[in-house]
């Protein structure tokens, strides 16, 4: 939410004044590095990557979903704002009685982590056709600014997006700054660990984008709805998956509060009867709607504005609706 809301270039009201954000808050020298990460888009299976291994630039890396090596040029550098931004106390305006515009510009993507830990990993089978279901806890995903700005390595003042660098600026003290080079050119990054379920359909249908984003939009709503948790709790994405040799989208739900909150587990039981409920609930969200393709009694909302025209409830529907009936769980001896 701060990367989201108070990026540098962002404009805040507080005491009457309307400040604009300006510098990342920065770490000691000896723990500066520790800020910084690289991601890459990999051009095989558009899977987004990151990591904090300082050599990949050099060394490329695997790609977590397909597996095909990163080179090291195709990887960015990013910087994780942990202390957070300064305003500029300089370019203080009076509040206007219009509120300052939020434009949340970020994306949250599935990283997965080694040393996750497995809280139950489950298999049904509907009528030949099987999903599982794995809750993870201590899970990372990564949120990423969608511009880079000009960041200035010793005071952190930093451009507004996709803006230069000042060669003379003063440090958040009011000081002029030393240094008077381009700055690095770099987007704002966070890590951040939760809980999390992973729900893999094993069905050609499901290596189609727009159905599995319209499905994990609906499974959403089924489960705040039908669990009683707040809308705003819980978050998900999609993650390109192999399996026996074909990719296909993977659901991943988890719960918006750093370490998690117990929500999205709650979907995963040994008898598959919540999932069950959740996918019943999903499915009466976009059958009971009347409207085209979505709105915001379905599947559109505040925050998944920029994708509302890829959100179609009738092909929610009809994939969903194969998973729907008798449920036949696997024996767990054939999963793990």
């Amino acid at each position: 939410m701060a990367i989201a809301e108070y990026a540098p270039g962002s404009e805040v009201i507080a005491d009457g004044k309307l400040y604009k954000s300006r510098y990342i808050r920065m770490e000691s020298v000896q723990k500066r590095t520790a800020a910084y990460g690289y991601y890459a888009k990999c051009k095989t299976c558009d899977e987004y990557n990151f990591t904090r291994n300082l050599q990949v630039r050099t060394t490329g890396q695997e790609c977590i979903s397909c597996g095909t090596k990163i080179p090291g040029k195709s990887w960015i550098k990013t910087i994780e704002p942990r202390l957070g931004f300064i305003t500029d106390k300089a370019d203080a305006k009076e509040a206007p009685m219009a509120r300052p515009e939020r434009d949340y510009k970020t994306e949250d993507y599935y990283i997965g982590d080694q040393d996750h830990d497995i809280i139950k990993r489950k298999v049904f089978s509907f009528d030949g056709a099987e999903v599982e279901l794995q809750s993870t806890a201590n899970d990372s995903l990564v949120v990423i600014g969608s511009a880079q700005h000009r960041v200035c390595p010793i005071c952190g003042w930093t451009s507004d997006a996709n803006g230069v660098l000042k060669t003379k600026h003063n440090t958040s003290r009011g000081y002029p700054c030393k240094y008077e080079g381009a700055g690095d050119s770099l987007y704002l990054s966070h890590v951040f660990k939760t809980d999390v379920v992973k729900l893999t359909f094993f069905t050609s249908d499901a290596a189609d984008y727009k159905t599995m984003l319209s499905v994990m939009y609906a499974l959403l709503e089924g489960l705040s709805r039908e669990m009683g948790i707040e809308r705003t709790d819980i978050k998900g994405c999609l993650f390109y998956t192999s399996v026996d040799g074909c990719m296909i989208f993977s659901v991943v739900l988890y719960d918006a509060v750093a370490g998690g909150a117990g929500h999205v587990r709650r979907i995963v039981t040994a008898d598959g009867q919540a999932f069950q409920q959740v996918l019943a609930k999903a499915i009466s969200v976009v059958d009971s709607c009347n409207c085209d393709s979505s709105c915001y009694r379905c599947l559109r909302n505040y925050y998944n504005q920029k994708i509302h025209d890829n959100l179609n409830r009738k092909q929610a529907s009809a994939f969903l609706h194969q998973w729907a009936g008798n449920m036949n769980p696997l024996p767990v001896e054939t999963i793990e």
